[in-house]
């Protein structure tokens, strides 16, 4: 994507950040910040076409894309011509008309399973999320993923890596409300993008040891990493392919409505329900209401959160410091992914950003070994272990 032309007063360059020239869609922090002080009419700024209101208390969440390879076969493709309201990233809104009378803020309406009683049946059979208990319980990642610990530990660490560089743990943790993910993909030779997609080699080099998974939440066609500083940061609605998600540190709320509650499929052209949640101080997390089907639930520490296919689900933090891990795993994954895998990603411009593959970033090497899916890092053994 050829960059946009930003114009930035010499007041406002403490303000207005690197990431600052994008298109609207492309932005997924806190609009605040990012974009407050740049002048380019380009920009999402309040009162900006695209911009979804003025409020800036409402900070966006991350949107992780995606190009549409990855989409259960199975899956019903979507079709829509409404009109009508637009969300933050240009998407017409499915605006609900049904709404629950009574409902409680910070209770969980989704059954808890023990690990244990999981199996990849249950997983692949489920029609409404659920709780996955008590594996994380002898992870080392529930003591070493504490914020302070964490940049002890792997704070000069490379979390996103790019063909033209990289950006360290530390680096991004300094910045206030924003959500920073880092993958893995399927194929091997598949394809990463700035900013959409960044590769992370830290899933399979330093924080291999941190964490084991089984079989059940396995083969995986994205296996992925999220990180941030300051409460409320989280997704807007979105929906893909099956998938699970284990908090490790800070609690997260979320907000899940079935496929039905709009017509779009990861990421592509159709409706999706509004956002519900405040994103800072006394709306911070707070739904605005709760339609007919909706489902919430606080996510604790330590919990994985199973969503079926294409549920949508929009997710807030509730503490200064969050981060997880999750993947992308469906019946029939994953080798449907090899039919787009590209040999060669700088020749396309994937989801609009740059485009790379394991094999550009040149930094990857005996030293900083590049792992990716299913489960391997050059010359290495698996680094991740089945549980005992």
């Amino acid at each position: 994507m050829l960059p946009f032309v930003v114009v930035v007063a010499a007041s406002a360059l403490a303000t207005c950040e690197v990431w600052c020239n994008n298109a609207c869609s492309d932005l997924n922090g806190n609009v605040a910040i990012e974009c407050g002080a740049c002048t380019a009419p380009t920009i999402c700024r309040p009162g900006e076409p695209g911009f979804a209101g003025d409020d800036l208390s409402f900070a966006e969440g991350t949107r992780s894309r995606n190009d549409g390879h990855s989409l259960n076969p199975d899956a019903p493709p979507a079709k829509t011509t409404m009109a009508g309201p637009k969300n933050s990233h240009g998407m017409p809104m499915a605006m609900p008309t049904e709404f629950e009378e009574d409902w409680k803020v910070g209770s969980c309406e989704l059954r808890r399973v023990p690990y244990e009683e999981v199996t990849r049946e249950t997983l692949m059979t489920a029609t409404e999320p659920l709780v996955i208990t008590g594996l994380t319980t002898g992870w080392s990642a529930m003591r070493n993923w504490k914020r302070d610990e964490f940049l002890r530990l792997y704070g000069d660490e490379p979390y996103q890596l790019h063909s033209h560089g990289n950006d360290t743990v530390g680096k991004l943790l300094e910045w206030q409300g924003k959500y920073h993910m880092g993958h893995a993909v399927y194929p091997p030779e598949g394809c990463y993008s700035d900013p959409w997609r960044p590769y992370s080699p830290m899933l399979f080099g330093a924080l291999g040891d941190d964490y084991s998974l089984p079989a059940y939440l396995n083969p995986m066609s994205t296996f992925q990493m999220g990180m941030g500083s300051g409460p409320g940061i989280g997704v807007p609605p979105e929906n893909h392919p099956s998938s699970w998600f284990a908090a490790i540190s800070g609690r997260k709320r979320w907000v899940l409505n079935p496929p039905s509650a709009g017509t779009g499929r990861s990421g592509g052209y159709g409706t999706e329900p509004p956002e519900v949640m405040g994103r800072s101080g006394k709306s911070l997390c707070m739904p605005k209401f709760k339609q007919k089907g909706s489902l919430m639930c606080d996510q604790r520490e330590g919990d994985i959160f199973w969503v079926p296919d294409f549920w949508w689900h929009e997710t807030c933090g509730l503490d200064p410091f969050s981060i997880g891990i999750g993947g992308i795993t469906y019946s029939g994954c994953c080798e449907d992914q090899r039919r787009f895998g590209s040999t060669d990603c700088t020749t396309s411009q994937h989801e609009k950003g740059r485009s790379y593959s394991i094999k550009d970033i040149a930094t990857c090497s005996a030293d900083l070994p590049c792992g990716t899916l299913p489960n391997y890092a050059r010359g290495l053994p698996s680094l991740n272990r089945p549980i005992a």
